[in-house]
């Protein structure tokens, strides 16, 4: 939600800029679904001068050229409020024509100018544009987990980084998309498992307020901040394939970001009906690989259809999933993606995952691949974590490999402490001298 404050010295000249404003917004036509989507929803109020210093700061302020005129510094009075504040200048047509005008309201701290004869898409088209500078605090991380083919362990290992980044204090949101099965909310046992909730807030009849997204989550753990949100019915995807049903999965994110640190969207089974604001949304693509010679392949594909999603400062990361001791080596694996992708900007998360026997404990354990998968596994994703927050990856791989290699000389030493026990155990029973025992008198009868 955009807070927008119109400022202006007359009331009449306040309202028509909010009529302007509120008119742009609904008159927008000719766009797809998506792109609606990514609208702002704005929260619109008028303020007068005198008001300005009583009034929480808002997030982007409409001033009319009447105050400006009469009140040059309004606008530093504005700014030192906040220096992210936003300040679009609205002026007539002559004077937006005018490059000592548009100078001078710059100097002055303007960020953009508009007109009555501004049109629609170009008014909704600043908003965008400014919404986007508007810094409002920390916000969450989306992250979204998927892979090129199914059984790649997306799941497992969603849940696994998930706890990772629990354990370290971190506020966590699991954002489970299979409406069909609800994989991931039945392997945390994250009831109820169908969300009827979210479905009631897609379907528009409950309000996407902070209480009702509250009533949608299901925690994991007693005393921990780590949730799911268990899926809708994919009906209630598909019914509204408007724009309607993807700006409230917009919104939906927005909120999230804003009440949590980490958002992990496992997209596995991702098919709602456009998956590209799933990928617009998030700050980082996490791509698990495996080491099948298919999975290689698909993975190359899979890659250069999501660079055409993303942007610029959105992060591919490749995790090594190596689900066989017969597949490719991890060498292998690597330089074979890297050889079709030179061009492309992704990254390798250093050390790979491998495959254990208790890791992946189905049905519905409980627990997940951090707490089961062993200790390799378990370095493997805090690495992992501990690169989402942007931690130094040359400072991580010089601690995480410095504890594994003490805890393999541990492991080494603890070992050979059991084998050498048994074997004194064993030599101590050899030299005890053996017991005589005593056989019975056997009476001749025949001697009687």
């Amino acid at each position: 939600m955009l807070n927008v404050l119109i400022l202006d010295s007359s009331a009449t000249s306040r309202h028509s800029w909010y009529r302007k404003i509120s008119e742009s917004l609904q008159s927008l036509e000719g766009l797809s679904s998506l792109e609606e989507a990514f609208v702002p929803n704005l929260s619109l109020n008028t303020l007068t001068p005198e008001e300005i210093n009583y009034h929480q700061p808002a997030d982007l302020y409409i001033v009319g050229e009447e105050l400006i005129t009469q009140d040059p510094g309004l606008l530093k009075t504005i700014k030192d409020k906040a220096s992210h504040i936003a300040i679009i200048i609205a002026v007539d047509r002559q004077r937006a024509r005018s490059l000592f005008q548009i100078e001078s309201l710059a100097r002055l701290g303007a960020d953009d100018l508009i007109s009555y004869d501004t049109d629609a898409f170009e008014v909704v088209t600043k908003l965008i544009i400014l919404s986007k500078r508007v810094v409002t605090g920390s916000k969450g991380k989306i992250v979204l987990i998927d892979s090129a083919k199914g059984g790649q362990g997306v799941t497992t290992i969603s849940a696994g980084l998930a706890e990772s980044l629990a354990t370290t204090g971190k506020k966590i949101l699991l954002i489970d998309l299979d409406s069909d099965s609800q994989d991931l909310s039945r392997y945390l046992q994250a009831r109820p498992y169908y969300n009827e909730n979210l479905s009631e807030v897609l379907k528009g009849t409950k309000p996407l307020t902070k209480e009702n997204f509250y009533d949608c989550l299901s925690s994991v753990f007693i005393g921990s901040e780590f949730f799911v949100l268990p899926p809708a019915n994919f009906d209630d995807y598909q019914n509204q394939t408007s724009s309607k049903n993807l700006k409230t999965l917009a919104q939906l994110l927005d909120l999230a970001s804003n009440e949590f640190d980490f958002i992990l969207v496992d997209a596995s089974s991702l098919r709602t009906p456009d998956s590209n604001i799933w990928y617009r949304c998030c700050s980082k693509l996490i791509l698990v690989v495996s080491n099948d010679p298919a999975s290689c392949f698909s993975t190359i594909i899979k890659l250069k259809l999501a660079w055409s999603k993303l942007g610029k400062n959105q992060e591919v990361l490749l995790l090594e999933n190596r689900l066989s001791s017969n597949g490719l080596s991890s060498a292998s694996v690597r330089s074979h993606i890297n050889s079709q992708l030179i061009n492309e900007q992704s990254a390798w998360i250093g050390q790979s995952l491998i495959h254990h026997s208790n890791g992946s404990c189905w049905p519905a354990s409980g627990q997940t691949f951090h707490s089961l998968g062993g200790l390799k596994n378990r370095q493997a994703l805090k690495i992992c974590a501990e690169i989402l927050s942007d931690q130094p990856i040359s400072q991580i791989k010089r601690r995480e490999h410095l504890l594994l290699s003490l805890q393999l000389v541990w492991n080494k030493m603890f070992r050979f402490w059991s084998t050498w026990q048994k074997q004194i155990t064993w030599k101590r029973e050899l030299l005890v001298e053996p017991k005589l025992i005593e056989l019975p008198r056997i009476i001749d009868s025949a001697n009687i």
